[in-house]
């Protein structure tokens, strides 16, 4: 069977300093291990600084940094807004 690719938002996580951001520190570096004991590939997806808080872990740990614009709060009440 091939490994799964699983991709995990991390945006939000003001660079660790939030609960969210606190979690996040706590669950990525678990995974990054069961993920590369596993033969799985993880991939993280957000902002520089909140992929900035996942230097060092263990496996190939893919990175997808999106611009800032993605996560402000006027395009999020745009898009649920239905603009």
């Amino acid at each position: 069977m091939a490994g799964l690719k699983i991709a995990v938002l991390v945006s939000g996580s003001d660079a660790g300093r939030s609960g969210l951001g606190s979690y996040f520190k706590g669950v990525i570096p678990p995974l990054a291990h069961h993920c590369a004991a596993q033969g799985h590939e993880l991939l993280l997806v957000g902002a520089a600084d909140d992929l900035g808080l996942f230097q060092e872990l263990p496996g190939e740990v893919e990175k997808l940094f999106l611009p800032r614009l993605f996560f402000s709060a006027a395009l999020g009440a745009a898009w649920h807004l239905g603009f």
